[in-house]
């Protein structure tokens, strides 16, 4: 072969191999700096929670005796927007407990206040929200239009494990719970797991004994889902579809008072709250004699379980929060 030949098959080789070392170094860079990017992403996700659990921990603090100052006269160059009251303390990345439909009053429903079985017409009425709540998630679903009566089925079958799920704190140990119809085991694994096409039933149970006040064990109208609030009002969706609309306008003024800390606490906006959803049933023709006394009108206490969603994916994890008096566990999300 001549020289100039050989020359020139060695520049392309040379050319090949210069190509495909920049590709790869191309391709690793950017891997990289995605690699990267999520790590940072994750960290301040953790970051984050941490900070939260943090101050949630933190004991009150400690008043110290002083002597009161002299008191002074407003001027003219005080301000109006200086922040006097305490912040309202509510949270979405822990939401009430109480927001989602509680399995453990589901098994005993004698823990549910008055409200909810005083009377015939309340008899028996949590557990026709929760038959109600699944058909809304999975009503759709082929898996669960092929097993008939398939919510109100699942909601005897749960009654029936109370005494297995005795010592459970959260929602995902009732995965471990063995039913008798293999038709529900298997549908009820797939409404805990999820897909891309349904929810996991995870995002809207909770397993709370800890009820403490009665007020807890009321639906909690400020969290709840619009699936879960179609199912408590009968699945009167005019209504409910008010609701939210006024819900929304007044989640708007929650946030309003918290930057501005005009000095309506808790007790004053739960007020109002409660007012104006009996306003909203009144016009839509219910009674909020039947359905007020089985609501929560609060900002709700921080509940067991921490929300946070991941930048990349967008997908939301679900992490479990211990109360104090027991020790956090590591942050494994719900399966």
């Amino acid at each position: 072969m001549s020289p100039y030949l050989l020359t020139i098959t060695f520049l392309t080789l040379m050319s090949l191999l210069t190509s495909t070392a920049v590709m790869q170094f191309q391709e690793e860079s950017l891997t990289s700096q995605i690699h990267e990017r999520a790590l940072i992403q994750q960290a301040d996700i953790e970051r984050e929670r941490q900070e939260a659990l943090y101050q949630d921990c933190q004991p009150p603090p400690q008043e110290e005796k002083k002597t009161p100052p002299p008191e002074e006269h407003p001027t003219s160059n005080s301000s109006s927007n200086e922040l006097k009251f305490p912040a309202l303390n509510y949270s979405f990345e822990r939401p009430p407990n109480n927001g989602r439909y509680n399995i453990y009053l589901l098994m005993y429903p004698e823990q549910l206040p008055n409200a909810w079985t005083r009377t015939k017409q309340h008899t028996d009425y949590y557990e026709k929200v929760g038959v109600h709540l699944l058909e809304n998630l999975y009503g759709r679903e082929s898996f669960f239009q092929e097993v008939p009566r398939a919510a109100s089925r699942l909601m005897e079958a749960l009654k029936e494990k109370k005494e297995e799920a005795t010592d459970y704190l959260f929602p995902d140990e009732l995965s471990a719970l063995s039913f008798k119809d293999p038709e529900l085991q298997a549908i009820f694994y797939k409404m805990l797991k999820g897909s891309q096409s349904y929810p996991s039933l995870l995002s809207y149970i909770t397993f709370d004994k800890e009820l403490g006040q009665s007020q807890k064990r009321n639906l909690n109208f400020l969290f709840a889902s619009p699936e879960l609030l179609l199912a408590f009002f009968d699945q009167n969706r005019r209504v409910v579809d008010a609701l939210l609309k006024f819900r929304e306008e007044f989640w708007q003024k929650v946030k309003a008072e918290e930057e501005t800390r005009g000095g309506k606490g808790r007790e004053t906006l739960r007020q109002e709250l409660k007012e104006a959803y009996e306003k909203v049933l009144t016009q839509g023709g219910l009674d909020p004699r039947f359905y007020g006394g089985m609501m929560d009108y609060s900002l709700g206490e921080k509940g067991t379980i921490i929300l946070s969603q991941d930048p990349l994916t967008g997908v939301t994890k679900r992490e479990k929060y211990f109360r104090k008096s027991r020790k956090m566990s590591p942050p494994a999300p719900l399966s």
